[in-house]
């Protein structure tokens, strides 16, 4: 794959090396297409064009007349790579080189490999913290949560280290994060999509300006006009803020603030003016941050309103401390807090009916401490469930589950790993584990997730097709082709969500028999009805047969008019009001969504007439980055 990037001058752009050969599987290499995707999106998102170049087509010519190339995720690259880059350097090229493990790159970059390292608990490696031998204008620190490393040290007299790992206590660990020589930068991790994304733009554009000054040239090329999370020029979006702070509780303060973005503004074309292009990439950071600000106070809370999220990690924000978790989200605002604690063969606190997870080994009962913080601060805690999917589960459990037939199989018969709805104790085990669970104090509720079939193409077991049968009277010759089209085709769709429905209609009667007042939920696909028939999931028909309490839609996008398509096409669903909480992806894999994005999402759902919302995730984004805008207005407590 190679990407082509224009750059005014003509010189060559920054390179980015793709670690196709590099990885030794397919999961490797997903790693390494999404970390170069996100340095690419990076540096493009800050105005600096790069050339992606796949490693099975990297030649001399791939970085001639270069100034830098990246190696975003390059953990064993060919050994024919290695001349090049040598040739590339002894000609005044720069490196920058993360997570490598490759002993002739590490000599080529003057460093010394050290022995890889992880824990289970982040925590350890929680940002890197720079020294006075970094490139100008790299941030102070940046924030990263890693669980692994590989430590390198400096090996040549121009080797140095110049950012060391903090702990999640502020600490300093000892650990190199970051070391530079004559031939480039090498980090002990890759970068990592896990927020303080400014700082980490702000950081790349440094490393790489030190290494080709045209990259601050372009960087201030795009940072001269436009905002990030705005749309307009710099005068249009400070007046539209302006107006919103008339009447507003905080208008002294949003004035205050946008007088100080005026001022900014008139630096930055003043250092657009005389070359500074440092400046100017500086003060479009700053003025970023201002606007937001500004915007955040412009907004006002909504009462009453179910303000929830989903905490995927299970262990908040701060691991073996939920009450600074939950203190935070109340203080937040927030009403309601979904906590993965329990999965299929798996749960985050002892004396379930699974085992007991790691991470409740070495961090106790993540259930009764969750619970314990949230009450103090008045949230409402829902056991978010992962149902049939048996990612993260034990070995021995997957095979057990196997042998006694219960899994699913694709319509090419290719076993997947979930179980199959089809099986009564495949929905007995969700029941059971959900009952055990509610009957501890402090539970509000139980959120459902995964409460569907992975995709259309699969539920073709031979569970499936006996269930089918016995219960439709009906034949199925041809297994599976004939369940796939006509008029049988039709029937074992409907025959598939039905059976979700029956598994849906047994966990809440027994939920709610176990631990009444307990409220019942789930997170499911936004297309209603085509989830129905692609996956099993009608979820309207649940929330009208009162199954369930409310429903949470994956409205994952970071594109405003398919956001606002989604809820329309929900707000239209007959007997489903005050019942639909839409979820807004502010990190998932779907959707990146900056403060600004996420107020003009929340925003569009209030006006829709919707109940509440659902924000995905409890992270660092949310605690640094959104959190603190959101709850300077819209969601003041």
């Amino acid at each position: 794959m190679i990407l082509a990037a224009s750059r005014a001058g003509g010189s060559p752009p920054p390179v980015l090396v793709l670690g196709t050969r590099s990885c030794p599987n397919a999961a490797e290499l997903n790693y390494a297409v999404r970390t170069t995707g996100f340095v690419r999106d990076l540096l493009s998102a800050a105005g600096v064009g790069a050339v992606v170049v796949d490693e099975n087509r990297l030649e001399a010519s791939s970085l001639d007349g270069a100034a830098v190339a990246v190696l975003p995720y390059n953990p064993s690259p060919p050994k024919e790579h290695a001349d090049l880059y040598r040739k590339f350097v002894s000609r005044g090229g720069r490196l920058v080189v993360f997570y490598s493990s490759d002993g002739g790159l590490a000599d080529l970059m003057g460093v010394r490999l050290g022995r890889y390292l992880s824990v289970r608990v982040p925590g350890k490696w929680s940002s890197f913290r720079f020294n006075d031998g970094a490139p100008p204008r790299v941030p102070p620190e940046v924030r990263q949560g890693s669980r692994s490393i590989r430590p390198v040290f400096p090996a040549r007299a121009d080797a140095r280290v110049i950012a060391e790992w903090i702990s999640a206590g502020g600490s300093p660990t000892g650990d190199p994060a970051w070391i530079a020589s004559k031939s480039g930068f090498w980090m002990t991790h890759i970068l990592l999509d896990d927020g303080d994304t400014a700082s980490k733009s702000r950081m790349l554009i440094a490393m790489l300006g030190a290494c080709d000054p045209a990259v601050w040239r372009d960087a201030a090329g795009a940072a001269s006009s436009g905002i990030p999370g705005f749309a307009g020029d710099d005068a249009s979006v400070i007046e539209s803020v302006a107006r919103m702070a008339a009447g507003s509780p905080n208008s002294a303060a949003i004035l205050a603030v946008l007088d100080r973005a005026r001022s900014v503004c008139a630096d930055r074309l003043d250092a657009l003016r005389d070359g500074r292009h440092a400046d100017v990439v500086e003060r479009r950071y700053e003025l970023g941050g201002l606007l937001a600000d500004a915007y955040g106070l412009a907004q006002r809370p909504r009462r009453p309103e179910m303000r929830a999220v989903w905490d995927h990690s299970g262990i908040g924000l701060y691991p073996g401390d939920w009450d600074r978790t939950c203190g935070l989200l109340a203080g937040a605002g927030f009403t309601d807090l979904f906590v993965n604690l329990l999965g299929t063969g798996w749960c985050h606190y002892p004396g379930g009916i699974f085992k007991a997870s790691d991470l409740s080994a070495e961090l106790g009962d993540q259930l009764a401490a969750c619970s314990e913080a949230a009450r103090r601060h008045g949230l409402r805690i829902h056991i978010w469930k992962l149902c049939w999917n048996l990612e993260g589960a034990p070995a021995q459990f997957v095979s057990e589950m196997r042998r006694r037939g219960r899994l699913q199989a694709s319509v090419s018969g290719e076993e997947v790993a979930w179980l199959d709805p089809a099986h009564p104790d495949n929905v007995r085990l969700e029941i059971d584990s959900l009952v055990q669970a509610v009957r501890r104090a402090g539970v509000d509720g139980v959120h459902l997730d995964y409460i569907r079939y992975p995709g259309p193409r699969e539920s073709y077991s031979e569970i499936s097709r006996r269930e089918f049968e016995r219960e439709t009277g009906l034949k199925a010759e041809s297994w599976p082709y004939s369940a796939r089209s006509g008029a049988m085709g039709l029937r074992y769709r409907q025959w598939r969500a039905a059976r979700i429905t029956q598994a849906v209609n047994g966990i809440s009667g027994a939920v709610r028999a176990a631990a009444p007042g307990v409220l019942v939920s789930a997170s499911v696909f936004g297309k209603y009805p085509l989830c129905a028939e692609s996956v099993g999931q009608d979820w309207a028909g649940w929330i009208r047969s009162g199954s369930v309490d409310f429903v949470c839609p994956m409205d994952y996008t970071a594109d405003g008019a398919a956001f606002r398509d989604l809820l329309l096409l929900q707000a239209r669903i007959e007997g489903c009001e005050g019942r639909i909480i839409p979820g807004i992806g502010v990190t998932a894999k779907e959707s990146r969504l900056g403060a600004v994005q996420a107020i003009d999402q929340v925003r569009l759902v209030r006006q829709l007439g919707f109940a509440g919302f659902s924000l995905f995730d409890v992270n660092p984004v949310l605690e640094k980055e959104i959190l603190p805008i959101l709850s300077l207005g819209l969601t003041a407590p």
